[in-house]
């Protein structure tokens, strides 16, 4: 599994299993729970790119996390504002799933131009 498929995974995670705000994800009961978790049903940006890997066999790809992040980070849109925010901020704050989607885009665009 290489960052390109981690990414499109995760688009693909919440895109048909759910989105959410505040934690990284949500068990079926509204519970807190990271993204790695067997009944983890919702996902933010950072909490799908954990399902994911962790499918995958989350020691095997560990390494690939960081360079994940860089690649969602790197597609945020840029502001004026020198704190510009991170991946979770920018989940947090979205109006739309769309929103998250369209990031998730722009990092694979991003990957694949590489």
């Amino acid at each position: 599994m290489n960052k390109l498929e981690i990414l499109k995974g995760a688009r693909e995670t919440i895109a048909t299993k759910g989105w959410a705000k505040g934690f990284f994800a949500y068990d079926s009961n509204g519970g807190l729970c990271r993204g790695w978790y067997k009944d983890a049903c919702k996902f933010c940006a950072l909490g799908a790119v954990e399902h994911v890997i962790s499918e995958a066999g989350w020691r095997e790809n560990a390494l690939l996390i960081s360079s994940v992040w860089d690649a969602l980070q790197e597609a945020l849109p840029q502001t004026d504002d020198e704190d510009n925010a991170g991946i979770a901020e920018f989940n947090d704050s979205a109006e739309s799933v769309d929103d998250v989607l369209v990031l998730f885009d722009r990092a694979i665009a991003n990957v694949e131009a590489e």
